[in-house]
């Protein structure tokens, strides 16, 4: 058991600065000790609302390691709420020690008081097929779009020429649509060391991510707080699984149970829109594509142009492929798909490129939406379905458990060098979505 202790925050200019220490044995596992975010509106709130997103950061390394947090100053409420979501994860997690005590020197009671045009509800919006959703489902409410840029493994300023461009996209779209948006920019994902954390975690996190298993929501909702104060008591996150994901079987960190324990304030935290991903593509969103075209980003690759999404990961493919079914060009959406992308898709599948959660949660119901029927043949796709609607998907599922068990038998500067092999040689042991960097490079795109 160690101590982490989150310093007094700074904010000067719209920007949010917090410094995090840690005990010695924790600091290997802090890869950065200073959060930054930056706001692109006004932020009227005193140092409870501030550390709000540090403290939120850094909990997961408590809970892993048994390790209480100090703060001066916090909010009564989120303090309450963590503590809540410890004894949720808990449950879930019953191999991680979750004995962390959250120790405030004052708590701080907060309300949130609406200014006149404020319309009390906003969504976290990244532009993908969930938050696009849940932005459709929820337009009569005028919800707030909150973009945030760094909450991948690329924190601000990197790939400033795609971030540049998809504000552009959505800025303009959102005005259309009436809605007040919001860039916030930050390194939140740079504080602590996920993949050693990972490495010498892996038996508590059963071969998981941190990042997936206990990390999922905090950096997305958290750096929201400060934006809240005047603005809105009702925070959107769309759902990222449906009805079909089995949360006994894979755990995961964004959840209605979890998401809606984590609270400031008199906010409320949503967790919006579970139904199934193909679901949302073949339903509502080509609805609204019919008549108010859409630009989809989905992509998580490091992108280095003004495009939005690569168009060949696994992430990209897996929402081609049920906009096609859908009867619609994927190439009106922000994708770039020509005659190879589906016998591309055809290779990942085949190979057995896919983990067992994306096969039970996504691609499944995407087969089972295959019609006997095809009544639409965009860049070959046809002859792709027609060869998944009879694939025994079950039979493919990736044997990484050897990869994984060399891996975690190393120490970790060797595991790294081995993890950076597998890589190189498209083998990505700790993604649910595996990456395909060759293609973007045959494609022009990198």
């Amino acid at each position: 058991m160690g101590q982490i202790i989150v310093g007094d925050p700074i904010f000067i200019e719209r920007r949010l600065t917090s410094r995090v220490n840690a005990s010695k044995d924790l600091r290997k596992y802090l890869k950065n000790d200073e959060l930054f975010i930056e706001y692109d509106d006004e932020i009227k709130v005193d140092n409870s609302i501030l550390n709000i997103p540090l403290t939120a950061t850094v909990l997961p390394l408590a809970w892993l390691t048994g390790s209480d947090l100090h703060v001066s100053k916090l909010d009564k409420t989120f303090k309450e709420s963590m503590d809540k979501l410890q004894l949720v994860f808990k449950e879930i997690h019953p191999d991680i020690p979750f004995k962390t005590e959250i120790i405030a020197d004052k708590l701080v009671d907060n309300r949130i008081k609406l200014d006149n045009t404020a319309q009390d509800v906003a969504l976290l919006f990244s532009g993908g097929v969930d938050s696009t959703y849940s932005m459709i489902r929820n337009l009569e409410q005028k919800p707030r779009l909150i973009m945030l840029w760094g909450v991948d493994d690329f924190p601000y300023p990197e790939n400033s020429e795609q971030w540049n461009h998809i504000y552009e996209v959505y800025k303009k779209r959102a005005y259309r649509l009436g809605l007040n948006i919001n860039l916030v920019k930050t390194n939140i994902s740079q504080i602590i060391y996920h993949k050693k954390i990972n490495h010498n975690f892996h038996e508590m996190l059963h071969n998981g991510s941190v990042g997936a298993l206990l990390q999922h929501s905090l950096p997305l909702l958290t750096p929201c707080a400060p934006l809240s104060f005047g603005r809105f008591r009702r925070l959107l996150i769309a759902a990222s699984s449906g009805t079909s994901y089995n949360f006994e079987k894979y755990p995961w960190g964004s959840s209605p149970l979890t998401d809606e324990t984590i609270n400031w304030a008199d906010l409320k935290v949503i967790h919006d829109g579970a139904i199934d991903r193909a679901e949302k593509i073949t339903g509502l969103i080509k609805e609204f594509h019919s008549s108010n075209p859409l630009q989809l980003r989905v992509c998580l690759c490091k992108l280095d142009k003004a495009i939005l999404n690569d168009s060949t990961c696994e992430k990209c493919l897996r929402t081609i492929a049920p906009l096609a079914l859908a009867g619609i060009d994927p190439n009106t959406c922000g994708f770039n798909v020509d005659e190879t992308s589906f016998n591309l898709l055809k290779e990942i599948i085949a190979d057995g490129g896919l983990s067992p959660v994306l096969i039970d949660a996504h691609w499944i119901p995407i087969q089972k939406m295959i019609p006997k029927t095809l009544n639409h043949d965009f860049y070959g796709s046809m002859k792709f379905f027609e060869w998944f609607r009879e694939y025994d998907m079950l039979s493919v599922s990736k044997k990484l458990d050897l990869h994984r068990k060399i891996y975690h038998y190393l120490p970790f500067l060797l595991a790294d060098l081995l993890d950076r092999f597998y890589q190189k040689i498209g083998l990505y042991i700790h993604e649910a979505s595996p990456l395909r960097e060759s293609e973007p490079k045959k494609n022009g795109l990198e």
